[in-house]
């Protein structure tokens, strides 16, 4: 029974960016995995990742069991230590350190190592930030797995992989990358799940593969679109496949990325807990996932694994509500009535929970009606107390609002004072400032932010069309014209690029170069040799010899630009030059050299040129200085 054999029960909590889509899917390349559910060996769910859906909040929310704010985003990208270093707070990690034999392992995000340094007897962080890496990024995690699965002085290790991340952010879900990916993701729950089986030491080891985020149509994550809040949690154990888990994979989504059954994300926290035999960290919301209850046999023994939860969380409840009393004897709750407040919602729960304890006394087969109670008492807390955790210091807002309304009058004042002669023109930016604030009340405004600039430029469009006219009939038409023209080209600009939460995957002008590789080159070609050209009419010599080293210095470091920008491509994006014979040689063998060492010839010639020309401007100046 895995609760007896926890002090021999090594965890595997491998970390992905999967969404769950990844998995469960007809388009998943996850096939080994979804064998698995069908054998019954693993037990899937959706799991809720609120907002916001960033690393740390997310790694947070799992070992913690806690409700992670948007501060957790400044301190995602925080590389202090000690900033966002969560080691002095109680988690599944220091629980799993004080009463699991053996050490605690970590391969992967770097995040692990800032939010509890000190922690993993052997662990190799890798930087999350350069997201063109989908490969070594990787392999730096997998290399490792072999050996350590040979190992058994290890109690829990982790495996967070970034790939499907980086290619989520650099091309997308829908990304050509995506499936070999996915299959490569496979064959590493395929080796761990056959070590499990085959070798003694891991006979109860439990492999955990889950996301601790998702993503948008375009790859993107941070916000509360269904994506992205949508990952997949799927427990492995070949012990599993007694319990009648079976289940059908893949499957058809129930909208909106929802497959099988939707849990909460902190809910890994005390279920891990109580798989494991330790304590549930003091902060946790999380609530035991019901069906994994199923592994204990003897109903007194599921019953002490939700009410171990239950009191963990009762503690919380008291101190979040110190003016309210939780016994019935001395609560005036009335639970028939209508209309009851969070809070004695929540008390009736537990009013319930231990009226049927005491009943059981009586008749000793009330175990599944307590069990139940219990669940709803959990799940009532949890409810309550994330929204509790959301709240903020009202009186701070509205000083904020006010600091900003301020700001925005001071503002206001000071556009006043140059343009007071035109009339309209301060109306019409007094306006769009008025509305573009009341807009930012709204977070789905918020999030399609450029929509209001596109209306507000079409706006100011009309307005200088009608003030160009002047109703003169020869100005009109030529006021029409610029408008028309005006028009057009904020029209191209609009569709260069699709950007937001709704039209980001929807079909744009700049990515449609990518069907066109021959234009797209064209012009990035023709943009460097303008560029060239515009170093070298700034030239500041008259002389021709100095003119000519100039122009020959201005070509060779827009030369060395250029090939920095297709050996990048080439390893970057490779679809982007393969295609094309000439480039993809060229790019190839590019490739073969340091592409740090080709950026520092980029910047050091730019150095280059600027000081040369400050050096020359400076000179002409000290000569005309002379001659006056």
């Amino acid at each position: 029974m895995l609760y007896e054999g926890s002090s021999n029960y090594e965890p595997v909590l491998d970390l992905l960016m999967c969404i769950s889509d990844f998995v469960y899917s007809n388009n998943s390349g996850f096939t080994f995995t979804q064998s698995l559910i069908r054998s019954g060996s693993a037990v899937p769910f959706t799991s809720y990742a609120r907002s916001p859906t960033v690393t740390l909040p997310r790694i947070k929310a799992i070992m913690t069991g806690s409700v992670p704010s948007f501060s957790d985003i400044i301190l995602n990208i925080a590389e202090s230590d000690s900033v966002s270093t969560l080691i002095h707070q109680d988690s599944l990690l220091a629980q799993f350190k004080t009463n699991l034999k053996g050490e605690l392992i970590m391969y992967g995000d770097d995040t692990w190592l800032r939010l509890f340094p000190g922690m993993f007897g052997r662990a190799d962080g890798t930087t999350s930030f350069f997201v063109s890496d989908f490969i070594e990024v990787d392999n730096n995690v997998t290399r490792h797995i072999t050996d350590e699965l040979q190992n058994d002085d290890w109690a829990v290790m982790i495996l967070h992989y970034l790939g499907l991340d980086h290619i989520g952010h650099k091309s997308g879900p829908k990304s050509p990358h995506m499936i070999p990916k996915h299959r490569e993701m496979d064959s590493i729950v395929r080796e761990i799940y056959t070590a499990i089986e085959h070798q003694q030491h891991l006979h109860s080891t439990l492999l955990i593969l889950c996301g601790d985020h998702g993503m948008n149509d375009v790859g993107n994550h941070g916000g509360s679109s269904a994506g992205e809040t949508s990952p997949a949690l799927i427990f492995i154990s070949p012990k599993f496949q007694v319990k009648g888990f079976h289940q059908e994979c893949p499957i058809a989504n129930h909208g909106d990325y929802q497959y099988y059954r939707t849990v909460e994300q902190s809910d890994i926290t005390p279920t891990l807990a109580g798989l494991l035999g330790v304590p549930v960290p003091r902060n946790s919301l999380g609530v035991f996932i019901p069906e994994l209850l199923s592994m204990w046999d003897v109903g007194s023994e599921r019953l002490l694994i939700l009410q171990n939860n239950s009191k963990q969380i009762f503690k919380i409840i008291k101190a979040a509500f110190p003016g309210h009393a939780f016994e019935p004897g001395i609560s005036s709750y009335r639970c028939e009535s209508v209309g009851l407040s969070d809070v004695e919602e929540l008390a009736c729960a537990w009013f319930d929970y231990l009226h049927l304890l005491n009943t059981s006394i009586v008749s000793p087969h009330r175990g599944p009606e307590l069990e139940s109670a219990l669940l709803k008492f959990l799940r009532t807390t949890q409810d309550v107390m994330s929204s509790v955790a959301s709240n903020y210091d009202v009186t701070r807002l509205y000083l904020g609002l006010l600091i900003a309304g301020i700001a925005v009058f001071v503002s206001l004042s000071a556009a006043h004072w140059l343009i007071r002669s035109s009339k309209f023109p301060w109306v019409f930016l007094t306006a769009s400032v008025t509305a573009y604030g009341c807009m930012m009340f709204a977070s789905s405004y918020v999030e399609e932010e450029q929509q209001y600039w596109f209306w507000i430029m079409t706006g100011w469009t009309f307005y200088l069309f009608v003030k160009g006219a002047n109703y003169d009939l020869r100005r009109t038409s030529a006021a029409g014209v610029n408008a028309i023209v005006l028009a057009a080209l904020y029209r191209v600009e609009r569709r260069w690029n699709q950007t937001g939460q709704k039209f980001a995957a929807e079909p744009d002008i700049a990515h449609s170069f990518t069907q066109h590789l021959i234009i797209l080159w064209v012009f990035v070609f023709l943009s460097y040799i303008d560029t060239c050209r515009r170093i070298i009419k700034g030239s500041p010599f008259c002389q021709f010899t100095s003119f000519v080293l100039w122009s020959f210095m201005s070509a060779i470091i827009t030369t060395v630009a250029f090939t920095f920008k297709l050996a990048f491509t080439t390893a970057d994006s490779p679809e982007l030059v393969h295609n094309l014979s000439m480039l993809g040689s060229l790019g190839d063998f590019l490739n073969n050299y340091s592409l740090v060492l080709h950026a520092r010839f980029v910047f050091l010639g730019t150095a280059a040129i600027v000081l040369v020309g400050i050096y020359a401007l400076t000179s002409i100046a000290s000569t005309d200085k002379q001659g006056k």
